[in-house]
Order: C-alpha cells, then sequence, then structure tokens
C-alpha cells in the first residue's frame, strides 16, 4: 500500500486507530525524512570534494608557472649591477707625479748604487773582523711596510741611520748569529762556536753598532754620483717592530744581500730603504749620469783619496855590501866592515821593498835629516 492509498481509506473511514496511525507515522516517517537527508547532504559534499580539488590545484598552476621564469629575468640584471660595485670599490687615485713604486730601469740604477756600496763594506768588513768577508746583493723586492715586518717577523739587529737632507732612514737588518760571530771575531774569537741566542748585551750591541757605523759610512759615498748626502744620527735596536720608518701601507725597496763571513759561513742581511728616502733621488735613477756608477769611478776616486791619508815606514839605507857565512860568524867588536857605498853617493829612501827616491844626509837641528836630491820612477 502507498502513502496515497492509506490516505484515501483513512478520509473515507473518518476514524483512524492509534495503532494504525503509529504504523502510518512509523512507516510515514521514515518514508518522508530519510530520503531528503541524504539528497541535501550529497549535494554538499559533492560541492565540497568537487571544489577543493579545484582551488587546490588552481593555485598550484598559477604559483609553478610564474615562479622558474622569475630568477631568469632578476639573474642578469643582478651580476652587472655587482660588477660595477666592485669595480668602483676597486678604482683608487693614483698620483702618476709622485708613483710609489719604481720602474725598471730605475730598479737597475738603484742596484748599481748598492753594489758600489757593497764592495768598500766588504773591506771594512774584513779589515775590523780580521777575515776575509763578502756582502753581495742578491736581489731587489718592493713591498709595503707592513709587508717588510711580515718578511722579517724575527728579532734581529737592526741598524737605524738617517741621511740627511734626505727625509726618511734607511735600516740594515741582520739576525742574531751574523751579529754574535761579528763580536765573536771582533774580540779575536776564531767565530765559529757562538751561543745561540735571541738578544745582545749592551757591550755587543755597542761593538755592533761602531761596525756597522764604519759600513752603513759607505753610503753617502755610493750616492754621491746623483746625491749629495751626509752620514747622520745612527741607533741600534733588536727589533724592527721598534722602528717606525714609514707608515704601514708605505712602499719599501728591499736589498736582500749576502754576508759571507771567513769563506765558510753564510747569513742572508737586508738593507731597506722606504720610498721617501728615495723619492728625492727618482728622477736621477736611470739617467745616463747614474751609468758611471757601473765604471766604478766614483769608488776608485773614493779608494784614492783614502789611499793618500795611510801611514808608511820610510828608511835610508846604504848599497847592500856582501859577507861569506864564515866572516859574519867571525865578526867581534871592533872589526871594521867595508861597505859597497861610496863617499859622497846618494843614499836610497825605501818604502818596504820599493825605492822612493835619492837622498843625501844632513842635520836639522840636532836630529838627522835627509835631503832628497833624485826622484826614482815607481813601475
Amino acid at each position: 500500500m502507498t502513502f496515497d492509498d492509506a490516505a484515501k481509506d483513512a478520509s473515507k473511514d473518518g476514524e483512524v486507530s492509534e495503532d494504525e496511525d503509529l504504523g502510518f507515522s512509523a512507516v510515514f516517517a521514515p518514508i518522508v525524512r530519510e530520503p531528503k537527508p541524504p539528497k541535501v547532504q550529497e549535494e554538499p559534499e559533492l560541492e565540497v570534494q568537487i571544489e577543493p580539488e579545484v582551488e587546490a590545484k588552481a593555485p598550484e598552476t598559477v604559483e609553478e608557472a610564474p615562479a622558474s621564469p622569475a630568477p631568469e629575468s632578476s639573474a642578469p640584471v643582478e651580476d652587472p649591477e655587482r660588477s660595477e660595485k666592485i669595480k668602483t670599490r676597486q678604482a683608487k687615485k693614483f698620483d702618476f707625479r709622485q708613483p710609489k713604486t719604481l720602474e725598471r730601469n730605475q730598479l737597475r740604477s738603484l742596484q748599481l748604487l748598492l753594489e758600489a756600496f757593497a764592495r768598500p763594506a766588504s773591506s771594512i768588513l774584513s779589515a775590523n773582523l780580521r777575515v776575509h768577508c763578502r756582502l753581495d746583493i742578491t736581489g731587489l723586492l718592493q713591498l709595503p711596510w707592513e709587508g717588510v715586518l711580515d718578511m722579517f717577523e724575527d728579532n734581529g739587529s737592526v741598524t737605524v741611520v738617517s741621511l740627511p737632507p734626505l727625509p726618511s732612514k734607511a735600516i740594515y737588518y741582520q739576525q742574531f748569529d751574523p751579529a754574535l760571530r761579528i763580536v765573536d771575531l771582533r774580540f779575536g774569537g776564531s767565530g765559529d762556536d757562538i751561543p745561540s741566542r735571541n738578544m745582545l748585551t749592551d757591550i755587543e750591541l755597542d761593538v755592533v753598532l761602531g761596525i756597522m757605523e764604519e759600513v752603513l759610512a759607505q753610503l753617502p759615498a755610493a750616492f754621491s754620483s746623483i746625491l749629495d748626502i751626509r752620514l747622520g744620527q745612527i741607533t741600534q735596536e733588536q727589533s724592527l717592530q721598534l722602528v717606525h720608518a714609514a707608515a704601514m701601507n708605505e712602499m719599501c725597496i728591499v736589498a736582500k744581500m749576502l754576508l759571507r763571513i771567513d769563506d765558510k759561513h753564510d747569513h742572508e742581511t737586508a738593507l731597506i730603504l722606504p720610498f721617501p728616502l728615495l723619492r728625492p733621488m727618482l728622477d736621477q735613477l736611470g739617467s745616463r749620469g747614474v751609468a758611471v756608477v757601473e765604471q766604478n769611478l766614483g769608488f776608485a776616486n773614493q779608494l784614492a783619496e783614502r789611499l793618500q791619508d795611510v801611514d808608511l815606514d820610510l828608511e835610508v839605507v846604504f848599497k847592500p855590501t856582501y859577507l861569506s857565512s864564515g866572516q859574519i860568524v867571525d865578526l867581534r867588536p871592533g872589526d871594521v866592515v867595508r861597505l859597497a857605498h861610496r863617499k859622497g853617493e846618494p843614499l836610497d829612501l825605501v818604502c818596504g821593498p820599493v825605492k822612493v827616491s835619492k837622498v843625501q844626509p844632513t842635520q836639522v837641528g840636532r836630529r838627522l835629516a835627509c835631503l832628497v836630491v833624485e826622484g826614482i820612477e815607481v813601475e
């Protein structure tokens, strides 16, 4: 029986029992209510299931599409800007009128000047230490003062000398081993067995300072062909960290040297010339006038002047007389030896084995003297 048929029968009878009402209500309630909720619930469920799928996929496709070309378009734009910034940061002002480095021809001229200094300095060391010493230039480096401190970070014997009228100072650096060897040889030692120490005593500092003063005194003579300088104040330190010769970024010329003592001990030393010291002579370095140094004319003149001040022993002698060994043994007090020198004949004035001139004996006051009467050509 359907719902419509039951309704018609009820209207005809006019009365409905409780059981029938309950039956109809029990049958009617689920029939009316049960089919509607699934229809109402299914429609929103389908909408809810479909909508998030569409909404979730749509933004994914939208976001992924522009994400890939974005870095490609922005990458080439940023690189030129960064490179331009780097270039602008590296650019620095440069004054071509006052360069901070030396050219190749200037370095060559400076090396010739330093070689002219090293030769007489070697002679000074040999004379003071009484052994053969040799000082050679091994190379030139251009480093900032900060780089010089890093290169010679170990303590050592540091001699600082001013060269007026130049504005800066020259520095001679050597480690403690050659300094102690110099002290040992100066005091008459062999220079072989030296103590291993990282400092010098006050007495040793004075000894090294005295020898280095004579060595560095050859610098004005070496540079005399291009500039008139003189030796100024000399001080002694035990570390380059204590020397304030230039700013940290100031360029310096480091002349590396090899000091050979007694032909068996080699030591590396260095002569440091800050750039302010060399600036007044830049125009002369590399010019034709410096070529004279290569011919050693300046050193030859200095050597000739020095030789004129050497004291020599002179002797006045007769002509030699020859006797046999038996005659010499038989000589007794009162015996007369005949000389081969004739009376009135000039005597010889000699210096060692070299004959200087002919002289005649004479007297000046109470002392004997000789009068030069004839010169002798010295070969």
